[in-house]
This record gives structure tokens, sequence and C-alpha cells, in this order.
């Protein structure tokens, strides 16, 4: 039973995810079934087949309500502004490579014509190798937000839907200038964990 109800879950994330339905609708289908599975206790085929549903639909409002929401104040907004200045923190572990590395930095603070205003969201930075960045720092970095690259014919690898599931809507490519900020954000425990790893590595 359980194997059914995982595999129920696991669909109503992929319904979800390519239907996009309405959380109202998933919110009644979901007490409808809860409904079925209770008047179906004798039944235990017509139980199961209720409770599938009920999970698939859960799984399904869990997937939209993961989802951002991009308002006016999210930093997707500010993609094509033009030049300007994010104020942040970087949001996990760095992918380093030879070439360079790729930092996810959490907006708090946008930069425009001498004015700062609030935003929330990610954003995707992409550095030269050095100098080397780290879980927590806060930075303060100038340049030109883009929207990722999609795929170009059916089949290709889609960087855009990639970054987009782990809620990343704007990238910025090689800042012209980047600046650290005073203090630190982020777990403690996670950045020591962090940075214990990197040890290891080096």
């Amino acid at each position: 039973m359980l194997i059914h109800l995982a595999v129920a879950w696991m669909l109503g994330i992929v319904a979800a995810h390519l239907l996009r339905p309405a959380p109202t609708w998933l919110w009644a289908g979901a007490a409808a079934c809860l409904a079925a599975a209770m008047a179906a206790r004798a039944a235990p085929r017509p139980r199961l087949v209720a409770l599938c549903l009920l999970c698939g639909l859960l799984g399904a409002l869990r997937y939209s309500e993961a989802l951002p929401t991009l308002g006016p104040g999210s930093v997707a907004a500010l993609v094509g502004r033009g030049e300007l200045t994010l104020a942040g923190s970087v949001a996990g572990d760095p992918r380093r490579s030879d070439d360079g590395q790729r930092v996810v930095l959490r907006v708090e603070a946008a930069g425009d014509a001498g004015e700062w205003h609030a935003v929330e969201g990610l954003a995707l930075l992409v550095l030269p190798p050095f100098p080397a960045y780290s879980y927590g720092e806060r930075l303060a970095v100038v340049g030109e937000l883009e929207t990722p690259r999609a795929a170009e014919r059916p089949g290709d690898f889609d960087y855009r839907a990639y970054l987009a599931h782990r809620g990343i809507y704007a990238l910025m490519r090689e800042p012209a200038e980047v600046q650290h900020l005073r203090g630190s954000a982020g777990i403690a425990p996670l950045a020591a964990v962090l940075r214990f790893r990197e040890r290891c590595r080096e």
C-alpha cells in the first residue's frame, strides 16, 4: 500500500509541474478524496483508489506551494533593467571549476541610480575562479541581470527550467564589481561543515 501511495505522490508532483492547476481545485479534490476514503472503509479497493488520489493531490499541493511568487519585489523583475547593484549573501556552497565559479546569491536589496529598495529571491552569479567565495559571505555585486538560457530545440537540456526548479530566475555573468560587506549570514553549523569540507578538498 505504501508503494502505491508513494507513486501517487510523485505522479501528483509531475502532474502539477505540467498542468499548473489552481490550488483551490487541488484543495477541493483532496477534501473529496478524503471523504470518499472515510466512506469506503469496508471496501478495500475503492478506499485504496481514494487514498492514492488523495496522496497525488497532496503531492501536487506541496509542489505548487513550493514554487516562488514572482512579484514586483522579486529579483526576477529586475532582469533587463540595465546595470544595477545587488546586495545579499551566498546561499550555498559555490560550484567551482577550472574556468570559474557559480555562486547563488540570496538577494536582500537592489540599488539603482543611488536608490535602494528591498528585493527577495535568488540570483546566479558567474564569476572568475579567484577570489573564491564561501557560504554565508555577504556581497555587493554590480552588473546586469539576464534570463537564463532556455532549450533551443525539444530534447535539449533546458538550463532555464533546471535553475527554475532551484528557485533561480535571474543570472548575472561576470559582474563589473564585487565587494565584501560586513557581517555574515546563513546557518553557523552548516558554514562550519562546508569550511571543513573545503579544507579536506584542499
